[in-house]
């Protein structure tokens, strides 16, 4: 993100000594502001504090103005563990932006840097599952309605299978006739890569909707409200119909965590 304002690091060096009384002076203030605070014992301010050391050592923050905050690290410096973190393949592939981590992670941010949580709300709605995309016919094929649907246009047309526009078309239509439609699922968290994990948790849907009310109710943005609304609104409507049936939860794929779980155990097998 500095790569914005400046091209090396002599302009580094120069900003800094240009402003460096500047510099001292607000960081000083905001030690005495922050640690000298009123009707707080000092080991409660201690324990605010050192979770602000995250901003700094546990986030990015991209020319483009991309901002994630890291899940976690997997500490790969015991050479005496075996194996790799269970879930991301290791700390080069640990999830930025996790949904239901930015629940008690986001509140923060929005408390410092109100802008930079507004943007990951931003970025997360531009993830939500898109039809005509490889995702979307995944978790619409992981319904068993979808499936058997799906099977019985491949017996009359076998080039569904080989033309990308005939199978998102058929896809669509088989989403729309079964009810059984993911449109609006929200990514799980974001890659290294930036790239989406997956979207098979059921519960970020409506964890993505908590944090993105509370955040444009908390800094008064009426136009963030208005331009996520679509898509939170979506999110909802996408579990309600996906996953009831008849008013009761339709536990089947992919309705959780678990069930990925299950397959991975068995391909290790």
């Amino acid at each position: 993100y500095y790569e914005n304002f400046f091209n090396n690091c002599v302009e580094v060096m120069e900003y800094v000594m240009r402003n460096l009384n500047y510099l001292e002076e607000k960081t000083m203030q905001f030690h005495d502001l922050f640690y000298n605070a009123e009707g707080i014992e000092s080991w409660i301010t201690d324990l605010i504090g050192a979770q602000i050391a995250t901003l700094v050592k546990s986030t990015w923050l991209t020319k483009d103005g991309f901002f994630g905050i890291w899940e976690g690290y997997f500490d790969a410096s015991d050479h005496r563990k075996v194996g790799k973190y269970p879930y991301t393949d290791g700390p080069e592939n640990t999830a930025l932006n996790t949904i239901d981590v930015l629940l008690y992670a986001l509140p923060g941010v929005m408390l410092l840097f109100p802008d930079l949580a507004k943007n990951i709300v931003k970025d997360l709605s531009n993830r939500a599952l898109k039809e005509d995309t490889p995702e979307y016919v995944i978790f619409s094929l992981a319904f068993p309605e979808n499936l058997m649907k799906y099977k019985e246009e491949i017996m009359k047309d076998p080039t569904i299978s080989t033309d990308l526009k005939k199978l998102y078309g058929t896809i669509k239509r088989i989403a729309n006739e079964t009810g059984k439609d993911p449109k609006g699922r929200m990514p799980h968290y974001i890659r290294y890569s930036l790239t989406v994990d997956t979207y098979e948790r059921i519960d970020i849907n409506p964890e993505f909707v908590l944090l993105y009310y509370l955040i444009a109710k908390y800094t008064g943005d009426r136009e963030l409200l208005k331009s996520v609304y679509e898509v939170a609104r979506n999110a909802i409507e996408s579990i309600m119909r996906t996953q009831t049936m008849d008013g009761l939860p339709y536990l089947t794929l992919p309705s959780g965590i678990e069930w990925i779980r299950n397959v991975n155990s068995m391909l290790r097998a």
